[in-house]
């Protein structure tokens, strides 16, 4: 339906300020910065570990791939047929519910509001600690070695959160230009870390790896033996093994959190130049870059350390008797080869885990400005300023919110309690917006490339995709709301958590959609009809 004439005094759909200047390389740079390729292998084999202890990492990663290949597939459909900023609000509120919609998208920005601010404290943490003492060891700092313990603390991570969430803030109001240089510096040296990691993970040997481990632990707290203490250690307090099999696939979730990320250039779709070419590309080949350096980091990296080992770091009794951080990283640094290669190495890493959260605000911020554009947020956030014309009231309003999560995890540690069921909740219900689409909008649907309409046993390749997206992510979403090692806390922290993020984006939507209906109302406007419309960014 075409709007009246006084509908662009309402909907002023050019106000989004954004340009279309993003190439296919840039939607590819985009996402394998989201999944923060380095950080996903430094840290999830430990999480799988966590979960479940005798699942094979290899299992679990290519089961956790397919999951995500339908998720790549029907995000990247639906940045050629709705190209707008936004990602899944746009997708859900033209094909299923505007409320819905919004709802979706509200939570998933929750989400990564979450991940920013646990990612902030991760940087210390995991990174910064963890390469400080192994420097320390190796060239016998006493002084690194203490300042990588003290670093890991929860308040020197806080007090660098807040210092690093300013310096994010201050970045984005720069140009474009100087954001790209800054993102692609990084991006090099991250990707050079990492190559260097694959490379000291596929040159050592099991053998070499117990030496230099023992020697290593023997160097810091005078223990001898640590690794066949571990071992036995492990063995006295587990109980029953599982099945490899059944461990694998129960770890399927955490295998797609692996991947978290690879689609979000789907959320600034509204700066992706020709995306019906553009975003399928740079979201399938982030998934192909991530798929390989996984299979082959975390092969390697089992084959160093035996599974025996990388099953037993799982044990708490073993982690009480250890007391050292549990990362392929930090493994890797101990068998370096010298300080540089650990240095370069540790430097790459770090760089991973700085530049996540760059991405997750500009995500959010993309999300905040596309409610504004449909008017259930204030209209005030679309407001850009400087020589940069940076939307800098949406990133302000980011950035504080990240600054009081950061609060809230450093007191009662909920940063992470329910978010991977947040980011669950928002890819089945795309999931489900695609299986609707084509009955919905069939001219739309029509923008669609061509092998996703094409049709087995009376539905479309993109429906049978979005239904198994939908499928796999409802199983996610269970997962991560039933078992504490995924939800972030408990059961019942989780649902309370959803249940709050929920009802609060139910509470503002429903405000700001009864102002809106009375301004339309006045002019004779269809806000239903408005509502429908697909930006044009």
């Amino acid at each position: 339906m075409t709007p009246t004439k006084s509908a662009p005094a309402i909907f002023d759909r050019a106000r989004s300020g954004y340009v279309r200047d993003f190439n296919a390389f840039d939607v590819f740079v985009f996402n394998v910065v989201g999944f923060a390729l380095g950080l996903a292998l430094s840290t999830n084999p430990s999480f799988i570990a966590s979960f479940a202890p005798n699942a094979n990492l290899l299992i679990v990663v290519l089961l956790g791939a397919l999951l995500a290949l339908a998720n790549g597939l029907t995000y990247g459909w639906f940045g050629a047929i709705m190209p707008s900023t936004g990602g899944d609000f746009i997708f859900v509120t033209r094909s299923l519910s505007h409320r819905l919609g919004f709802l979706t998208s509200w939570g998933f920005t929750a989400c990564q509001i979450y991940g920013i601010a646990a990612n902030l404290g991760f940087i210390m943490s995991v990174a910064v600690a963890p390469a400080l003492v192994t420097i320390g060891v190796e060239v016998n700092s006493a002084s690194l070695k203490h300042y990588g313990e003290l670093l890991s603390a929860p308040g020197y991570a806080a007090f660098w959160s807040v210092a690093l969430l300013v310096l994010y803030f201050v970045l984005a109001y720069f140009d474009v230009a100087v954001n790209r240089v800054f993102v692609y510096g990084a991006f090099i040296f991250a990707i050079l870390g990492s190559a260097l990691m694959l490379l000291v993970l596929f040159s050592t040997s099991h053998d070499a790896f117990v030496s230099a481990f023992n020697n290593f632990v023997q160097k810091l707290t005078g223990a001898s033996d640590m690794y066949g203490k571990v071992l036995m250690t492990a063995q006295q307090n587990t109980p029953a093994t599982g099945q490899v099999w059944w461990d694998s696939f129960r770890a399927v979730p955490l295998g797609f959190l692996c991947f978290l990320g690879f689609t979000y250039s789907v959320y600034v779709g509204g700066e992706v130049r020709e995306p019906q070419k553009s975003q399928v590309r740079g979201i399938m080949g982030a998934l192909v870059l991530g798929l390989c350096v996984f299979l082959f980091g975390m092969g390697y990296y089992v084959r160093m350390v035996s599974q025996e080992f990388h099953s037993a770091l799982a044990v708490p009794a073993v982690q009480t008797m250890l007391g050292l951080p549990n990362s392929v990283n930090f493994f890797a640094g101990i068998v370096a080869p010298n300080v540089a290669v650990n240095v370069l190495m540790q430097l790459g890493n770090l760089l991973w885990f700085l530049l996540v959260p760059y991405v997750m605000i500009q995500v959010c911020t993309h999300n905040v400005i596309a409610w504004s554009l449909d008017q259930v947020m204030p209209e005030w956030l679309l407001h850009r300023g400087g020589k940069s014309n940076s939307p800098w009231h949406a990133i302000l309003v980011i950035c504080l919110v990240s600054l009081l999560c950061i609060g809230a995890n450093y007191e009662f540690g909920v940063s992470l309690v329910g978010a991977t069921a947040l980011a669950a909740v928002a890819f089945g219900l795309t999931g489900l917006s695609a299986v609707q689409l084509p009955r919905t909008r069939p001219k739309d649907f029509a923008k669609a490339p061509m092998i996703a309409r094409q049709q087995f046993l009376g539905l479309t390749l993109f429906q049978i995709i979005g239904l198994i997206s939908a499928v796999g992510f409802g199983w996610i979403c269970f997962v991560s709301v039933w078992y504490p090692e995924v939800s972030g806390g408990s059961p019942t922290k989780a649902i309370v958590m959803l249940i709050v993020v929920y009802a609060i984006g139910l509470v503002v939507y429903d405000v700001m959609r009864a102002r809106l209906r009375k301004r339309t109302e006045a002019t004779g406007v269809n806000l239903d009809a408005l509502f429908e419309e697909i930006p044009d960014d």
